[in-house]
């Protein structure tokens, strides 16, 4: 995943511009459906994780989250991490 980050982001070393890269990559290349959920229903902790979301290119909101904070790992001082609304039932980042 960290070939992913630095393919989507070259060589650039502005953070607002690495998030824009990032979100725009997964935004044009991972479908979103909640009928990608599990079969048993939406379950937040029960994620694919960013590689299997890569491979298959669609996900929920847990699965964009994942592969979101695995994109962003390589690059220091960029900080986002998972919450989960219960209420809600959807995992999002920050």
């Amino acid at each position: 995943m960290i070939n992913l980050s630095n393919y989507i982001t070259g060589k650039e070393t502005d953070h607002i511009k690495i998030a824009k890269k990032i979100i725009i990559w997964i935004n044009n290349n991972i479908e979103y459906g909640y009928h990608y959920s599990n079969s048993s229903g939406y379950n937040p902790k029960k994620s694919r994780g960013a590689l299997e979301t890569y491979q298959n290119k669609k996900g929920v909101c847990r699965d964009f989250s994942e592969i979101m904070v695995t994109t962003f790992k390589p690059f220091e001082n960029i900080n986002i991490e998972h919450n989960y609304n219960g209420y809600l039932s959807h995992l999002y980042i920050q």
